[in-house]
């Protein structure tokens, strides 16, 4: 498992006098940016109650203190519980059980098991730092993408398919020392090969339902109309009947003046019946 930095609890509770300065520093970035803009927003609220002069000031100056207050005790709050109240040692301990567990289920094709044993390792990440088993876990749901491609069950390989693509996204931008990039590139080219397999099982199986229905739907541009065409069955066991004509889906194509020579028939001979 890679080393990861430990930051001071110390400099984190420091810096919440800022709100989300705490939070950059254990690399909780996006949510320190949402607290800085909340402490900005309320601090302007507070200097624009104290000099606007306005029938408002007062509720102005109201929302922007309790703001402001919300703000400061959900940023050290936060930092508290990334700081002083985690035991990061334990967490690292019950990360490394948890990845080997989980290599021990890849080992014996217990995939599930060892994916769900990958998600717990990676949720215990508090610092977001350690890439092994997004890395892992990326080669695991990739094995069972191709597992259920080689089942027909389409809708769960991508889900899959995805979770390995986000998990070896996650691991790039968190590998500092570049150890899993190789593999990634490896995966990622077995990724492809397992999207082109899937896209010729999904041609073959629409043609496959072509070929088992009962009727199959025919177009006729020149005529505006569409017919279903009746398809009859062989035995698949029977021999192919001597000078029998191979089955055709879709129409000839037709000629036009034939075709209107043959509706200016088909009329004549309507008109002669009604007389």
């Amino acid at each position: 498992m890679s080393e990861v930095r430990q930051p001071s609890n110390l400099v984190a509770m420091l810096l919440c006098v800022v709100p989300g300065l705490g939070q950059v520093y254990l690399d909780h970035i996006l949510l320190g940016a949402v607290f800085f803009a909340g402490w900005i927003t309320s601090t302007n609220g507070l200097f624009l109650a104290h000099n606007l002069q306005s029938a408002n000031t007062d509720l102005i100056h109201q929302v922007a203190l309790v703001s402001l207050i919300l703000v400061y005790i959900g940023s050290t709050w936060h930092a508290y519980a990334l700081s002083y109240g985690t035991d990061r040692g334990l967490l690292a301990r019950d990360r490394r059980s948890l990845l080997r567990d989980a290599l021990v289920a890849y080992l014996r094709d217990d995939l599930d098991d060892a994916a769900q044993r990958l998600e717990q390792a990676i949720d215990l990440d508090v610092d977001w730092q350690d890439p092994d088993p997004l890395f892992h876990l990326g080669v695991v749901m990739l094995r069972l993408a191709e597992r259920r491609a080689g089942s027909a069950d389409l809708d769960g390989a991508r889900a899959a398919r995805r979770r390995s693509q986000w998990a070896f996204r996650t691991c790039l931008s968190r590998d500092t020392f570049k150890k899993w990039r190789a593999e990634i590139k490896r995966e990622t080219k077995r990724m492809r090969k397992l999207l082109d397999e899937t896209s010729r099982f999904k041609r073959s199986t629409i043609s496959e339902r072509l070929l088992d229905a009962d009727t199959v739907t025919a177009s006729f541009p020149e005529l505006r109309e569409s017919a279903s065409i009746p398809i009859s069955r062989l035995n698949e066991d029977a021999p192919p009947l001597e000078g029998m004509p191979r089955t055709r889906l879709t129409p000839r194509p037709f000629n036009r003046k034939r075709l209107e020579q043959r509706l200016a028939e088909a009329d004549a001979l309507n008109d002669a019946d009604t007389v």
